[in-house]
């Protein structure tokens, strides 16, 4: 969530250990009647189940009501889209793939209780479709006949809706929508297939209401071109944009790519369709750029690179509705991609927030099988550094594997001979790093952390089963932190990881006063130290290493959570009631 206002970024997170596919995408619906959001999300067409939740104060997403779903299911499910319409009493329609593989609705007029779901156009076999609304009366929809791999002979068709029945763009009745799904055959054909098989992008509505989509067509799969069709109250002025290259998905040598028509991607701005922006190859590199027409798109004058000279990927650009101009109005991503279920990338804008970065803290999960520990962040073996992200800046040799007999975070790591540095991009400032290294089947000798060029842990050694975890803090100066991870000899040659936690530290806190007092004078020593099974770890100095001296536990907000004791570097927090895992503020006194 981005506050105009205020400038500030917030996340939410709705639902832990969903599916790692990118088809799962959430919508958003802002409800006419009393502006809290409507959050839809499913699998990947694995399940009869659409799940939505409420947030529980206006255009806020702090605080969301219980999951619900939509009831009457009954195909698996994907795609969701909602729209609600004030001239049918804000009654909400949502649409997704459901009935047969095809586009699928439900209305509710109360957020709770659904009609039974309804098919809207039959394709050949399973047709793509994006939706567009005036937010009153009409939801336009433009769709093609399946998948472009599986049809040769593409095309994409339009029609709308209004008031119980479906129109072509001129005004033209089609059929009531009671009456029976929309065939091919009843819609408006837009393209069709005479320059390739087409695949539709995205729907706009111009300043009187009259419909604009994006698509992209291909002679061949590796010749993609974006085309540009826009109704001007009579016909459908339709042009080639521009050559969009080949695919991007970065296509695993010896193998043949899986999706050949996944283009870079083209959307229109909904506030002004005579903009369009759209991701192709420049100096064989994905870069997005802003195109601007004003004559209907038969000539694209004004261009405008937004990314160039880049070392990843950057695909699929998407709008903000309803944006400012000049504020946050553009995001796509950026990263590597193999496939729907193999990738990792960011999310970057056009806007330069004025949030630090370093107040998110960041949990990681090293390995390759599957979902992520809740609450984490999956880094694979193979998960490269690019800028504004994390990864290993060199995976050449990173193998991974995965254990049984513990759980994760712990089952899963990943290992090398070679010396490999994990790389993170944060805000200048000070963190408190945690590593975990340990393997549920082998021991492990003469490992070592270095973080920015400075050595935090060596000589970490453990029996088979057993798992070493520890906490460091690291100053970052030049807004990335590395960390290198090597095995110095010994009996095995592999160093293991298994998860680390970069948790930003406050540059100034105010402690809650505590009870630990000396008679004597005495030195204090602060830090951060992680709790584990039999205490709180900690680093302290050489002068209290082997004392048993009183302690202070706070949480990173400066809240007194207990006083106690330490000694060897561990608080002891027996009989100190359920402190939960996790990183804390720590104190301890000596004397002189």
């Amino acid at each position: 969530q981005y506050d105009h206002t205020t400038k500030a970024v917030a996340t939410n997170t709705l639902r832990y250990i969903f599916e790692i596919d990118d088809h799962d995408n959430p919508s958003i619906l802002i409800r006419n009647t009393d502006h809290r959001l409507m959050v839809f999300y499913s699998k990947h067409t694995v399940e009869p189940r659409l799940y939505y939740r409420v947030s529980t104060n206006p255009e806020d997403i702090s605080s969301f009501g219980n999951e619900q779903q939509v009831s009457g299911i009954a195909d698996n499910v994907t795609y969701p889209n909602p729209y609600q319409l004030s001239d049918e009493g804000n009654k909400i329609y949502l649409f997704w793939r459901g009935i047969g593989w095809q586009p699928t609705f439900s209305t509710t007029t109360d957020g709770v209780t659904w009609t039974t779901p309804q098919q809207l156009v039959q394709g050949t076999d399973r047709p793509y479709i994006k939706y567009e609304s005036n937010g009153t009366g009409k939801i336009h929809f433009a769709f093609t006949d399946g998948h472009p791999r599986d049809n040769p002979s593409n095309h994409i068709y339009y029609a709308y809706y209004y008031n119980g029945g479906l129109y072509k763009a001129n005004g033209t009745f089609i059929k009531t929508i009671a009456s029976g799904y929309l065939s091919t055959s009843e819609a408006e054909m837009v393209y069709n297939a005479s320059q390739g098989k087409g695949w539709i992008w995205d729907i706009a509505l111009d300043s009187v209401g009259y419909p604009v989509i994006v698509y992209a067509v291909f002679p061949t799969d590796t010749n993609h071109r974006y085309r540009y069709a826009r109704w001007n109250g009579s016909s459908w002025n339709d042009h080639e944009v521009t050559a969009a290259g080949r695919w991007f998905p970065q296509t695993p040598a010896g193998t043949t790519e899986r999706e050949p028509n996944y283009s870079g991607g083209i959307v229109l701005d909904h506030g002004n369709p005579s903009i369009i922006y759209l991701s192709r190859p420049v100096n064989n590199v994905f870069e997005i750029e802003r195109w601007v027409t004003s004559d209907g798109g038969t000539s694209w004058p004004t261009k405008t690179a937004i990314t160039s000279n880049s070392q990843c990927l950057n695909i699929r650009p998407y709008v903000i509705r309803n944006h400012k101009q000049g504020d946050f109005e553009l995001m796509w991503d950026c990263g590597d991609y193999r496939h729907y279920d193999n990738f990792h990338t960011s999310i970057k804008t056009n806007y330069q927030f004025d949030t630090p970065l370093n107040t998110m803290k960041l949990i990681f999960d090293m390995g390759d099988s599957g979902l992520p520990a809740s609450g984490y962040t999956r880094v694979k073996a193979d998960t490269r550094y690019f800028a504004e992200s994390f990864g290993w800046t060199d995976t050449s040799g990173n193998r991974s594997a995965t254990r049984t007999g513990t759980a994760q975070p712990n089952s899963d790591l990943v290992f090398n001979s070679v010396a490999r540095t994990f790389k993170v991009t944060v805000r200048n400032g000070t963190y408190a790093v945690t590593v975990t290294m340990g393997d549920q089947s082998y021991a492990h000798d003469n490992m070592s952390v270095t973080a920015n060029g400075v050595t935090v842990l060596s000589n970490i050694s453990n029996a088979r089963g057993a798992y070493y975890t520890n906490s460091f803090n690291v100053t970052v100066n030049a807004d990335t932190l590395g960390l290198r991870f090597a095995d110095n000899g010994g009996s095995d040659v592999n160093w293991v990881l298994n998860a680390i936690t970069i948790q930003p530290v406050p540059t100034s806190i105010q402690l809650a006063p505590s009870s630990v007092n000396s008679s004597r004078p005495a030195m204090t020593f602060t830090g951060i130290g992680i709790k584990n099974e039999t205490g709180i770890r900690f680093t302290v100095p050489k002068y209290i290493s082997n004392k048993s001296v009183p302690a202070s536990v706070y949480n990173l907000n400066g809240k007194l959570l207990c006083n106690t004791a330490a000694g060897n570097g561990v608080i002891d927090l027996r009989n100190r009631g359920a402190i939960p895992s996790g990183l804390y503020i720590v104190q301890v006194k000596t004397t002189h």
